[in-house]
């Protein structure tokens, strides 16, 4: 981090540790270290950036889209056997459809799927989702052999998200010897999963789950280590220590854990089922958790699955983007291709960029195909209400996509834009921060990237 610099200007972050002021400039993907007894004058790089935005053309488009899609993603139901009092689908979100009795049939399925695959890469992923997926177990094994009989040529990987309450015995055997990748909801202890994640009559459901995992753990340690990633829903009631705990426990050594926040801005949870004593011990725990995952990077340069889901990945892509190669465009945030990353399919066969806009951004039908002007049409919108990002010194590092400004109608909302850039330029600022303090005590503290293992 040299010493050149005092003035901020269009794509530059000016931030401060105890120590040192820096700047960051984005047009260069450097941080300067800032010394106050030097004579010091802009660069000519440090200006409002005036590359293209990154919006492939129709025919670009097309291209891709005929031959690089990579994950099919097929809700079997919109019915579940869980009332979670966070679910997307359940009351606490009021502008998003609720649960229903409506399924998938096979033929809608199959042309899905033959729709992917001539179009899909080699080596693909087909995932299955809900609602509660197995509800139509049965239905989704019949459609693994169908597949793997009608595609032998693929390299197909088969997922489920599921809640594990229906994962009997015969059922993890047919899973199992199937190789189907298994995306387990778990929350924690029983105190804290039970507390939102509850059946219909409002039983708790950690005791099934747990049977479940020391099942696999004990009589399929290969496939248990390998095969199953655990995806975690924290909230501002939760406590944090005892999840973190939880997570530390031997049964979880090998496996990958996606931890997630529930944004209580976007529905009413906090309103139904708010503690001021929990929310202030939530932040209490959050600010501790990230003093220890500060101390073991600057002091033993590592950190636990846990702690790095929690505050590790602005980390990461900021230590991967400094001095890395400028592109020609600028990127759209965070968006990727509709249809490219993933492909999502509603239960009545409609396609959707993925599951987090659910049915609110429409991209074609199974039996249309994708309709390629309206990809084109959403990226050039997403574009429009991106303007100002040529001169934010965060468009490189933003994350920002489709999920977080599309408004119920299934608008792209420039006001809701404008407060995501709010959060996420603010999260980058912190991040910065924090990397600028590692670096200082130890500028080793993030060589452990250079073979990371936490995807």
């Amino acid at each position: 981090m040299d010493s050149i610099l005092n003035t901020v200007m269009p794509g530059v972050l000016r931030f401060s540790t105890e120590k040192y002021s820096y700047l960051y400039s984005s047009t260069e993907r450097v941080v300067y270290r800032i010394s106050p007894y030097q004579n010091m004058c802009p660069l000519p790089s440090l200006a409002i950036d005036v590359r293209p935005f990154d919006v492939p053309s129709l025919d670009t488009l097309e291209s891709i889209l005929s031959t690089q899609l990579s994950q099919l993603v097929l809700t079997l139901t919109e019915q579940c056997n869980l009332r979670c009092k966070y679910c997307i689908y359940g009351d606490s979100y009021k502008e998003i459809r609720g649960y229903s009795e409506k399924f998938m049939n096979k033929e809608i399925a199959l042309k899905a799927v033959e729709y992917f695959l001539q179009r899909s890469k080699e080596s693909v992923f087909i995932s299955f989702y809900g609602g509660e997926p197995t509800l139509r177990f049965y239905e989704m094994l019949w459609l693994i052999d169908e597949i793997r009989h009608n595609h032998p040529e693929k390299e197909i990987k088969f997922s489920v998200a599921t809640n594990g309450t229906l994962l009997y015995k015969e059922r993890v055997n047919e899973l199992v010897r199937r190789g189907v990748y298994l995306q387990l909801s778990l929350d924690g202890p029983r105190s804290i999963h039970d507390f939102n994640r509850v059946t219909v009559k409002q039983e708790g459901t950690f005791d099934r789950i747990y049977r479940l995992l020391v099942k696999l753990y004990d009589e399929y340690p290969d496939y248990y280590r390998e095969q199953v990633m655990f995806e975690v829903t924290l909230t501002p009631l939760t406590d944090l220590y005892k999840v973190y705990d939880f997570f530390l426990d031997p049964l979880f050594e090998d496996n990958l854990l996606k931890v997630g926040f529930l944004d209580p801005n976007k529905n009413d949870y906090i309103e139904k089922y708010g503690d001021e004593v929990a929310i202030s011990k939530f932040k209490e725990a959050l600010g501790g958790l990230h003093k220890r995952f500060v101390e073991g990077l600057m002091t033993e340069c590592k950190t636990d699955k846990f702690l790095w889901e929690l505050f590790g990945r602005r980390l990461k892509d900021i230590h991967l983007h400094l001095g890395s190669d400028i592109g020609e465009k600028i990127p759209l945030n965070g968006v990727c291709i509709p249809g490219i990353k993933k492909l999502y399919v509603d239960v009545e066969g409609n396609f959707c960029p993925c599951e987090k806009v659910y049915d609110r951004l429409k991209i074609g039908t199974v039996e249309k195909g994708i309709d390629i002007k309206r990809v084109y049409t959403l990226l050039k919108g997403f574009e429009e209400i991106s303007l100002s990002c040529r001169s934010c010194f965060a468009k490189d590092l933003c994350r920002i996509c489709f999920s977080r400004v599309t408004s119920a109608s299934g608008d792209l909302n420039a006001e809701y834009k404008e407060a995501e850039c709010s959060k996420e330029k603010r999260e980058v600022e912190e991040a910065f921060i924090l990397y600028a303090k590692l670096m200082e005590v130890n500028s080793e503290a993030l060589k452990f990237l250079e073979s990371y293992e936490f995807e």
